[in-house]
C-alpha cells in the first residue's frame, strides 16, 4: 500500500512539472552563455533587440513557433524538440521554469540562454 501511494505522489508530480510547459511563452531576450537565473534577466521596461516571437506547448505534444511546429518530449529537464522541416532533434535544457518565465539553454558550439515570458491567454487571443 505504502509503494502505491509513493507512486501515485511521484506519479502526480511529474505530471505536474510536465504540464508547466503547456501554454504559450513570448521571446523576451536571448543570452550568450547559460543563464540559471531569472532575478537578473527581469528588468522593467527593457525592450529586446530581438523580433518578438512566441513558443506554444500543446497538451498533445506538439509545439508551434512562428512559422514552424513539431513535436516536444520532456525528460527530466531536457527539452527534446523534433521540427517538422529538420532532419535532427534540438535539444534544450531547461534551466529555469515558473509559471512566468522560462529559460532554456542550447547545448551547441555557440552556447545561449533563451529567456520567455508566460503569455496571458485571455490577452494574447485579442
Amino acid at each position: 500500500m505504502t509503494k502505491l501511494r509513493l507512486l501515485s505522489v511521484f506519479f502526480l508530480l511529474f505530471s505536474c512539472s510536465s504540464n508547466q510547459l503547456i501554454g504559450s511563452w513570448q521571446f523576451a531576450d536571448v543570452y550568450d552563455g547559460e543563464k540559471q537565473q531569472i532575478s537578473t534577466l527581469i528588468q522593467k521596461g527593457k525592450i529586446s533587440q530581438y523580433k518578438t516571437a512566441v513558443l506554444t506547448f500543446h497538451k498533445d505534444r506538439s509545439f508551434s513557433s512562428m512559422d514552424d511546429s513539431g513535436i516536444y518530449q520532456k525528460e527530466n529537464n531536457i527539452l527534446k524538440m523534433k521540427y517538422n522541416d529538420l532532419k535532427d532533434t534540438v535539444q534544450m535544457k531547461i534551466t529555469y521554469i515558473s509559471r512566468d518565465y522560462l529559460l532554456l539553454f542550447s547545448m551547441t558550439k555557440n552556447p545561449k540562454t533563451w529567456f520567455y515570458k508566460k503569455l496571458n491567454t485571455k490577452r494574447y487571443k485579442e
